[in-house]
């Protein structure tokens, strides 16, 4: 159709523009997008993958697995992946880095242990793509719980040990960036450390839990992040105003704003607590979630994924029937997770019940 006169040819001009700029801004996503300040907009990303680890049957003569599911994963499930240890090794402790590479502890005979890396999209006998053996130098004893700081860094909490950070480049004999005495070791004792079977990182500090082998201190023992040598905490969480039950401690993970949660563990059943980002002392969490319809039992791993899903793994009293639960951002107080699932390839996890996400 031909336009009348210039003034609709102006106005047809200016729609066409505006439709064009509709396009391209609809090219960096949604209105509930989340701006990311990268120069466009994407949502928070959710987890795609849960890795556990399924002990050998018999130690120091079969090899441990690391089994890889969907995120989405509900009911009996077979595992997408696994990840078969060096001969005659056991896994223990697990994390991810931003990448999707993961870390795990390896245990072997003779007391031969590391610190493992697997580059992203591993599956059968891979080799390691990083091995840092234990010894004087790498001072990393016996890898129990495992975390990846902001910068990529690895840090290493090590039972009968203290707490070792290696850049996110260490690779074989290398010494750590930075390493907490523990309360036993030479030149040690101000830490109060003696076997940190998990940790987390988040809003400058270190948070460990610190298995107390009987003694009265604090549960969650609390670092600056660049803290090393024989240093006391800065602070810890604990006391009856917490809910954390003495040794009941599974795990420790924090969130993109910097909150702590703790799986916990009493003879009144499983919880995941919740605590502010500068909690510390005998402060009480800012949500709870525990109650029948949690379906929480003995919790071990618990890790948060970007978008604030929750993931924990429960077993029975024996340790038996490991499953692995997922709660929304939002959840507390009685609430049922979205989805559990288990998987027949998954009987015998690990003794920190360890888990990541990506």
């Amino acid at each position: 159709m031909k336009l009348a006169n210039s003034e609709n040819e102006v106005l047809l001009k200016i729609a066409v523009v505006a439709a064009i700029l509709l396009i391209l801004a609809g090219c960096g996503g949604n209105s509930s997008s989340v701006h990311t300040g990268g120069g466009g907009t994407q949502p928070p990303s959710a987890a795609k993958d849960v890795y556990v680890i399924q002990s050998p049957v018999s130690y120091g003569m079969s090899s441990g697995t690391i089994l890889q599911f969907s995120a989405t994963a509900s009911g009996s499930v077979s595992p997408e992946s696994t990840i078969t240890a060096p001969a005659d090794t056991a896994f223990q402790g697990l994390a991810t880095d931003s990448d999707g590479d993961i870390y795990a502890g390896g245990y072997a005979p003779n007391d031969v242990m590391s610190l493992l890396e697997y580059s992203s999209g591993s599956s059968g006998s891979a080799i390691p793509t990083k091995n840092i053996p234990n010894n004087d130098t790498t001072q990393m004893w016996d890898p129990d719980g495992l975390a990846i700081g902001p910068n990529g860094q690895v840090i290493v909490g090590e039972d009968n040990g203290g707490v070792a950070t290696y850049t996110a480049t260490a690779n074989g004999s290398a010494a750590p960036e930075y390493y907490i005495l523990g309360a036993f070791e030479i030149g040690g004792g101000l830490s109060t450390l003696n076997a940190a079977q998990s940790v987390a990182m988040g809003s400058g500090n270190l948070y460990v839990f610190n298995w107390q082998d009987g003694t009265s201190d604090p549960p969650i023992a609390i670092f600056p992040a660049t803290a090393t040598g024989n240093v006391a905490p800065s602070g810890s969480i604990g006391g009856p105003l917490t809910g954390i039950a003495f040794d009941g401690v599974g795990g420790i993970a924090t969130d993109v704003s910097g909150n702590i949660y703790i799986s916990n563990s009493s003879a009144t059943g499983g919880s995941i607590l919740v605590f502010a980002p500068t909690a510390t002392g005998n402060v009480a969490p800012i949500r709870t979630i525990s109650g029948s319809a949690t379906q929480l039992g003995y919790l071990g791993g618990i890790q948060v994924d970007a978008a604030g899903n929750i993931y924990v793994i429960s077993v029975s009293d024996h340790g038996e029937n490991p499953t692995v639960l997922k709660f929304p951002a939002t959840a507390s107080g009685n609430t049922a997770p979205t989805s559990t699932f288990s998987s027949s390839t998954w009987t015998r996890p690990d003794n920190y019940l360890s888990l990541a996400v990506h």
